[in-house]
């Protein structure tokens, strides 16, 4: 998604078309921040 969101900056796209891209890159972001611990690769816990 960085590299859509990149890429429509690049090439000067109305900020419209960037939104989708932009959206789903910060809903992925939050996704994964928010993750449950069980899930995580490294976990805090020893």
């Amino acid at each position: 998604m960085t590299g859509a969101v990149f890429s429509h900056f690049a090439t000067g796209s109305p900020m419209v078309e960037i939104l989708p891209a932009l959206l789903l890159l910060i809903l992925t972001i939050v996704s994964w921040y928010f993750r449950p611990e069980d899930r995580k690769i490294i976990s805090g816990k020893q």
